[in-house]
């Protein structure tokens, strides 16, 4: 009994899919900076249908079996795609990083370039100095 409703339940699902649009179509693009607050609500989400799910499966409910995984699927994406914007702002801050170091680096090795460049000047000046100076007239 439970083999034929759990068949049924998946039947509704594919003769939904089918007829639907692609799956996510309805969720926005996520800027880097929102991957954190997103996947809270997409977790928060989550939650709320496992546990929906769970007290329709203690009752033997199925009738909200395929909206209740569809939402399911739909939050899962969504977690999928605050993780991506996650990862994306990992990477940016990581580039961001290394293009600040090299920048450092780089100062800092013409600072060193010129006190290297300035004491080679100041040694010249030294040694200029204890020539005798010639007389012209």
């Amino acid at each position: 009994m439970a083999d034929a409703a759990a068949v049924a339940a998946v039947a509704a699902i594919a003769a939904a899919a089918a007829g639907a649009e692609e799956p996510g179509a309805e969720l926005e693009v996520l800027e880097p900076g929102q991957g954190f607050q997103a996947a809270r609500a997409a977790a928060a989400s989550l939650h709320t249908i496992l546990n929906k799910l769970k007290e329709d499966k203690t009752n033997g409910s199925t009738e909200s079996f395929s909206d209740s995984s569809r939402e399911l699927q739909s939050q899962l994406l969504a977690l999928r795609r605050s993780h991506r914007a996650m990862v994306k702002m990992a990477e940016d801050s990581r580039v961001l990083e290394t293009a600040a170091r090299r920048a450092a680096d780089a100062e800092y090795a013409h600072l060193e370039t010129r006190q290297y460049e300035s004491a080679c000047c100041r040694a010249a000046a030294r040694r200029c100095r204890n020539l005798p100076t010639p007389q012209l007239n």
